[in-house]
């Protein structure tokens, strides 16, 4: 004796594949070929160009930056120096402002120039 569920399969097959309506074939006929010939496309890109005298006066105000950096530093110790009318305290300042004011003297026309020819190169 077969099981209920082998019995009820059989059945169910049986009756596919026997009264059933036919099979339908599809057939996939191939379409004409197209050939397409497409010109290249050329994409022109525009990039800025920082003009060198823009770098530069970029860079000599960086220098004037790091140049004015221990200036609040100074004052503030001339005035404590002056305050406690400590002499040699006051010489040392006095010879390190020398030398800022003559670095920033050098620097300053540096700057000035790149900076003109940085706007001319603008125009």
């Amino acid at each position: 004796m077969l099981p209920v569920g082998a019995g009820l399969f059989g059945i169910i097959l049986g009756s596919a594949t026997a009264g059933g309506p036919p099979e339908q074939v599809e057939v996939k006929v191939p379409g004409p070929t197209v050939t397409v010939e497409a010109e290249p496309v050329t994409k022109t890109v525009t990039k800025e160009v920082t003009p060198d005298a823009c770098i530069d006066a970029l860079d000599y105000a960086i220098e004037a930056i790091g140049l004015m950096q221990p200036l609040p530093e100074m004052i503030y110790e001339s005035g404590m120096a002056g305050l406690e009318q400590d002499v040699p305290a006051i010489e040392d300042i006095n010879n390190r402002l020398t030398t800022f004011s003559s670095d920033l003297e050098k620097l300053t026309p540096k700057v000035g120039e790149a900076s003109q020819a940085c706007r001319a190169s603008a125009e």
